[in-house]
């Protein structure tokens, strides 16, 4: 669409408007993407932190766990009570707290692979 735009007769008269809507769909992109991924680590991973074995054998995992669950549930909150995406994309932070927390759930995801490892070499066949 963008394309068709750049090559019509009128341009100058709409270019600003048509570069402010370009760099708004793609903060849009970057927020969703970044919320997707969160979402689908934190979906993964809950169900494994709510276990009191898994909090009390991997504390510094369950308590990053903690800060992601806060933040996910915060930035729900935050939608719910204001679901325009063009103004959710614009929040000062989210999207830097988003990609915190996703790199925060790569650190859990490799320390829940290390205990994993450790655990089957207890169990050797």
């Amino acid at each position: 669409m963008f394309l068709r735009l750049l090559s019509i007769i009128f341009w100058g008269v709409c270019a600003a408007e048509v570069r402010r809507w370009e760099r708004q769909l793609e903060r849009i992109q970057e927020v969703l993407n970044e919320w997707t991924r969160i979402q689908r680590g934190w979906l993964a991973l809950e169900a494994i932190f709510s276990t009191e074995d898994i909090v009390v054998q991997m504390p510094r995992e369950a308590n990053m766990f903690k800060e992601v669950d806060s933040a996910w549930r915060r930035s729900v909150d935050l939608v719910s009570a204001n679901p325009n995406v063009l103004a959710i994309t614009e929040t000062p932070g989210l999207l830097d707290l988003l990609k915190e927390r996703n790199r925060t759930l790569d650190t859990i995801y490799e320390g829940l692979e290390g205990y994993v490892r450790k655990r089957r070499l207890s169990f050797t066949r």
